[in-house]
């Protein structure tokens, strides 16, 4: 029933921009034909449990939200950001889309439980994470930028320790 309403959702996106509606209605089999094998198992990977992990899901760990600004914080996001750069994703996959739709395509993959997004055609799944992997590099920077101002000008968030000059 849910992958339903994703493609239903998909298909909404076409409706609402008439312009691109027959390039938008190929562009996951596009997209999963520009994708090198290489790149299409490690999407994939992403969906399955790594051993090394205690069992959990790589995707899990890439939708969470950073902690409190700290350099463990920075740490995990680096790694994050790491495991979505060794993915090797080609850097122009959505150039010819519309930034709302790729957006869109990012919030499906973001809601999505684990199981229906093992269950999309594998073009549909691969777009859904493409377009999450692709935009969650770039806030992964933003946030680890933010980190290291934070701790290098030191404007440290959160509460203050207090003094000890009794």
């Amino acid at each position: 029933m849910r992958s339903y309403r994703c493609y239903a959702a998909v298909a909404q996106i076409s409706k609402r921009a008439p312009m691109i509606t027959g390039f938008e209605d190929d562009f996951p089999r596009g997209l999963t034909a520009r994708l090198p094998i290489h790149v299409q198992r490690g999407l994939d990977a992403l969906l399955h449990t790594d051993s090394s992990d205690n069992g959990r899901v790589p995707l899990h760990d890439l939708r969470a939200d950073p902690g409190p600004i700290s350099i463990e914080t920075l740490e995990e996001e680096l790694g994050k950001l790491k495991r979505l750069r060794e993915l090797a994703l080609p850097g122009q996959l959505f150039d010819r889309l519309a930034p709302g739709i790729v957006q869109s395509y990012r919030r499906l993959a973001a809601v999505e439980e684990i199981h229906e997004l093992r269950r999309h055609p594998s073009a549909i799944r691969f777009t859904l994470l493409a377009a999450f992997c692709h935009l969650r590099t770039g806030e992964l920077i933003d946030t680890s930028l933010i980190c290291l101002l934070t701790w290098s000008t030191g404007l440290h968030i959160g509460p203050r320790r207090e003094s000890s000059a009794n």
